[in-house]
């Protein structure tokens, strides 16, 4: 999985040249500049001189090349100046860094939209305009607010719904971060992961990365849980709970954990790695495929947001062809605002690709409601229309 490289490149136009000669003349003679004759038509006839090809002009292609704009993604950095979410009827313009304005004539203009970071088999074979179009309709910055404040007034019995992860404070990041014990996967030993129903296609894990000496145990949930897919989103945190570097390994007590692959882009946006686990005195081992997601900082939204939306289809793609038996998981520092992200993004996608109108408030509360403070900032929130919005300008450009 590297990087998808851009395909879209300029059409240049030619016309043969008119090789006119005078009566009564074998050769042609070199050419004069007839009288009259523009600079354009003089600069065509000598571009003819060689080989008898007529090579692009330079004004021509200098002109098509202004054409190609892709999208400018640290208009994802302004999210905070978000003003409005609602569909308007202005014209299309170009995109501007800060703040985004989200109208439905941006996703009209193919122009600043790149085939880069998307696929088409990964944007679905067939695009639902009319979908497409009823969800832009309802976008509205008000209700977005209104929603996510309704979200945030969840409110959670600590004492009585969260006792496991009370009794377990030194294997969590944050007094701020409850995890539910209805939620929390069942092991022999204590790990901050939970399981997540009614939201995706299936059921998904999502929780905060492993602490110091609780990797035995985040291992041992991997393997028993059979979790192939993982996926992390951080910023500029360490990854240190399993090694780095390719044929590379660490035992962590009874587990054994080898690096099989490593594979980076040239940004050093997202990393891909193929980490075999294997218990003490089993001789099958499962081979889980990580994919870090760098440049995400804390309460905000992701820098690079077409990789992530890649990785979040190639999420869906996963659970729709996995065995029954298999899972994926995802994780960040306290397994909360960016994993929410990620996994919201991902049941959208998935939603809109079956034909299904997603709805932010509902899949962030369905979430919220077994993985408390899963709807992360109104940042966070607000970008996931941002989201939406280049992903349907991407997926309408590819068909």
């Amino acid at each position: 999985m590297g990087d998808d490289k851009d395909c879209i490149t300029p059409k240049t136009r030619s016309r043969d040249p008119k090789n006119s000669k005078r009566k009564g003349a074998g050769t042609r003679k070199p050419s004069r500049k007839k009288k009259g004759a523009s600079k354009e038509q003089e600069q065509e006839s000598t571009q003819t001189s060689k080989k008898g090809q007529t090579k692009p002009r330079k004004k021509e292609k200098k002109k098509k090349d202004g054409k190609q704009a892709s999208i400018d993604e640290t208009e994802m950095k302004g999210i905070s100046g978000l003003s409005t979410l609602s569909v308007t009827s202005a014209p299309a313009t170009p995109i501007v860094t800060t703040p985004p304005v989200i109208t439905q004539k941006t996703i009209e203009n193919p122009a600043i939209v790149s085939k880069k970071g998307i696929s088409p088999t990964q944007a679905g074979d067939k695009f639902n305009h009319a979908l497409a179009k009823s969800w832009l309709d309802k976008a509205d910055y008000s209700k977005a607010k209104s929603d996510y404040d309704h979200i945030q007034s969840l409110t959670v019995n600590v004492e009585k719904e969260c006792k496991k992860w009370l009794a377990n404070k030194k294997r969590n990041k944050s007094e701020d971060y409850p995890a539910l014990d209805s939620t929390l996967v069942k092991t022999d030993d204590y790990v901050n992961i939970s399981k997540i129903d009614g939201v995706h296609s299936r059921s998904i894990l999502m929780g905060q990365l492993p602490l110091k000496d609780s990797e035995e145990a985040f291992w041992k949930t991997v393997f028993e849980k059979r979790t192939i897919q993982i996926y992390i989103c951080v910023n500029d945190e360490t990854i240190d709970f399993f090694p780095n570097k390719a044929e590379d390994y660490v035992t962590y007590g009874t587990m054994w954990i080898n690096n099989r692959y490593v594979e980076e882009d040239k940004k050093k946006e997202v990393t891909h790695y193929k980490i075999e686990v294997l218990p003490q005195g089993c001789s099958n081992s499962i081979i889980c495929r990580i994919s870090v997601m760098r440049k995400w900082a804390f309460e905000g939204v992701p820098e690079k947001l077409s990789r992530v939306i890649k990785e979040t289809i190639e999420l869906d793609s996963y659970l729709k062809t996995a065995p029954s038996d298999e899972t994926a998981l995802i994780l960040s520092p306290h397994g909360c605002g960016r994993s929410g992200f990620f996994l919201a993004l991902s049941v959208a996608i998935h939603k809109m690709e079956n034909d299904i109108e997603p709805c932010f408030a509902d899949i962030v509360k369905t979430i919220c409601k077994q993985r408390p403070k899963a709807g992360g900032s109104l940042i966070q929130f607000a970008g996931l229309y941002t989201a939406m919005f280049h992903y349907i300008k991407a997926s309408r450009l590819l068909e």
